[in-house]
């Protein structure tokens, strides 16, 4: 009864290398579901999903979103906006059947939400499942569907996954990504505007301390131009494999590579040597895991949680030198926060890759971010 489980742990993140909001619609029509992300069927395109992340160019107001019919069940992934976790439209989106929803961030902030005609009847942090202060009743729930406590201690997102898949029967894998879907764009993305003086950069006062104690991120932060996400991306993985005191020729021609902004197709051969280091960590931090260890907070005070964090950071730098500057930077951080979250109260890299991440968004995007 493990095997979607285990896909999932080994395949989700490698599918979703950026966060998302993934939505589960069962009977409702494509034009309903178009109506309740606020576009219609003249945005409607077909297109493959990669073109998902052009919503991050987009206003505060529009966005993209992709739609894939499989059997009596919908499927909408979006990267901004996050309109199928909100209740009122997830509740719509399920007054003829059923709908769920899992979101999740950067900074792994995650919901997971169940609607049936017409009201959610289910709401809970997935991540949150895995920890100390797991909460008995979804625990419950979940297990309805085959889903243990020790699947949510082991992986908070395969396990959600894994819930939905044995929902809606749908498996998400690279064969699902890679077909033609629909696309929804909302707004009047096409229209040229003229242009707009940037805001300045807004951090909270402690964290404009923190951050002129570290010269690089400050100066970044005093001019913080779009032609500087690169040096973001690049601080981000040299935090993240200095907090997993990783180290070697590989990682150090890695991070030269991303500091020449180099990525995709020329560096793949750099990439698979990566891949073979972070699966011989996952391979010996597995032999040596301890009953109960909760991989998603890995720390140096045991062997398995080194060789964990070591495994994070490799997965890190390969998610650098697989994406560009924004969409690797957002990737390699989701792994940078696991490798420094057992730290965050002993040290400044956790707290760091939070004030990289606004910085990042700002550089990326020409406003500042919510969480800022």
């Amino acid at each position: 009864m493990g095997a979607e489980f285990d896909f999932y742990k080994e395949a989700i993140r490698a599918l979703f290398n950026a966060p998302a909001c993934v939505t589960w619609v069962r009977g409702a029509d494509i034009s309903a579901i178009v109506r309740e992300l606020g576009g219609n069927e003249q945005g409607l395109s077909e297109g493959e999903f990669n073109d998902l992340f052009e919503a991050y160019e987009m206003d505060a107001d529009e966005g993209v979103a992709l739609i894939s019919s499989v059997g009596e069940w919908t499927l909408v992934v979006e990267l901004t906006r996050y309109l199928g976790i909100k209740h009122p439209i997830l509740e719509a989106l399920s007054r003829s059947s059923e709908a769920l929803s899992l979101a999740w961030t950067v900074e792994l902030d995650t919901e997971f939400g169940y609607a049936a005609k017409g009201w959610v009847s289910r709401s809970f942090d997935p991540f949150q499942q895995g920890t100390d202060y797991a909460e008995p009743e979804h625990l419950r729930w979940a297990n309805k569907y085959n889903v243990t406590a020790r699947n949510w201690q082991e992986d908070w997102m395969a396990a959600a996954f894994t819930v939905a898949e044995r929902i809606s029967g749908i498996r998400i894998d690279r064969g699902w990504k890679e077909q033609r879907h629909l696309i929804l764009r909302v707004g009047d993305v096409f229209q040229a505007e003229e242009a707009q003086a940037r805001p300045d950069l807004i951090l909270k006062e402690q964290m404009w301390e923190l951050v002129s104690r570290y010269p690089h991120i400050a100066d970044i932060a005093a001019d913080p131009s779009q032609e500087r996400l690169n040096e973001v991306k690049l601080i981000t993985v040299e935090l993240t494999v200095r907090a997993a005191k990783l180290e070697g020729p590989l990682i150090d021609r890695a991070l030269g590579a991303i500091g020449q902004a180099v990525w995709g197709a020329p560096v793949q051969e750099l990439h698979d040597e990566l891949a073979v280091m972070a699966a011989n960590y996952l391979a010996a931090a597995t032999v040596v895991l301890e009953d109960g260890g909760d991989v998603l907070m890995p720390s140096f005070e045991t062997d398995w949680g080194r060789l964990y964090m070591k495994h994070y950071a490799v997965q890190g730098v390969m998610a650098a030198l697989r994406l560009e500057d924004y969409r690797g930077l957002l990737a390699s951080m989701e792994y940078g926060k696991l490798v420094t979250v057992s730290q965050r109260k002993s040290n400044d890299s956790y707290r760091l890759l939070r004030i990289l991440g606004i910085i990042g968004y700002y550089l990326a995007n020409g406003e500042n971010s919510l969480s800022g």
